[in-house]
């Protein structure tokens, strides 16, 4: 698995702020992300992973390439 640096912000909902975290990726994910940043040919992009309440299971994730600050 890969590691990947992560950082967030604080939430008004939520109140956490968690820094410099690690998330683990498996090989396919990482090589996957790698190849959706590459098509999109920037340099500026980053991955953003966001886990919310719904779903089957009670939870619901969401996977977006945004702009890095």
């Amino acid at each position: 698995m890969k590691r990947v640096s992560m950082s967030t912000e604080t939430s008004s909902a939520t109140d956490v702020a968690i820094t410099n975290t690690k998330i683990a990726l498996t090989d396919v994910a990482a090589t996957k992300v790698a190849a959706l940043l590459l098509q999109e040919g920037r340099d500026d992009l980053s991955l953003r992973v966001a886990v919310q309440p719904g779903g089957c299971s009670g939870l619901r994730t969401n996977f977006t390439l945004m702009i890095a600050r």
